[in-house]
């Protein structure tokens, strides 16, 4: 990102606060990016967006990104150990639980 990349990211973070998925979606397509391109670069309030999206019940636009990151970014980001510490039956865990499971290799 360059020299927007802050207030680009706050906006970000703003619609994942608001949980408005649309604008977050109409956002990344005006400036040509990808969710998995922006997403190992913004922390929301020093929380990646989708533990920021968690702590603000912003369920909707959580698993949406959930879906849309890489597996590499989402480990590397701790989110899959964090949400861990979630309730197993929490939208967001059970997401990416499956998503890891189904990558898993087979026995």
């Amino acid at each position: 990102m360059n020299s927007f990349g802050d207030d680009l990211a706050l906006l970000f973070c703003s619609h994942v606060f608001t949980n408005d998925s649309n604008a977050f979606r109409n956002k990344l397509r005006e400036h040509r990016l990808r969710i998995r391109d922006i997403y190992p670069r913004i922390r929301c309030n020093n929380e990646t967006m989708i533990q920021f999206a968690e702590r603000h019940g912003s369920t909707e636009i959580g698993l949406f990104i959930v879906h849309s990151v890489l597996h590499a970014d989402l480990q590397q980001a701790g989110d899959l150990s964090w949400a861990q510490k979630l309730p197993y039956n929490h939208p967001i865990n059970t997401v990416l639980r499956e998503r890891f499971e189904s990558t898993a290799p087979q026995q």
